[in-house]
């Protein structure tokens, strides 16, 4: 898979999530994404997109390997940005 820069955005969002605000980790998620769009240049929409479509490909991944524990991150992040942005 390939696509804009936007395609690369996750690994940015998902990185050190134990650091997000412990009192709104959803809030915190979706502030880390705006901050780095705006510095990075990006459209927020469509990292957004690719970054919920990119966590559910990794929890397909995960799934097909038998990885079950490691699917807790990326539906996490999937389910913030495509419900609460």
């Amino acid at each position: 898979m390939a696509g804009g820069l936007e395609f690369g955005a996750l690994p940015t969002l998902w990185n050190r999530l134990d650091e997000l605000d412990p009192a709104d980790q959803r809030a915190a998620l979706l502030r880390r994404t705006a901050q780095f769009c705006e510095v990075a240049g990006l459209d927020i929409d469509r990292v957004r997109a690719w970054s919920v479509a990119r966590a559910v490909e990794t929890v397909v991944w995960n799934a097909e390997i038998g990885m079950i524990e490691e699917t807790h991150r990326p539906v996490w992040i999937a389910e913030t940005l495509a419900r609460f942005s």
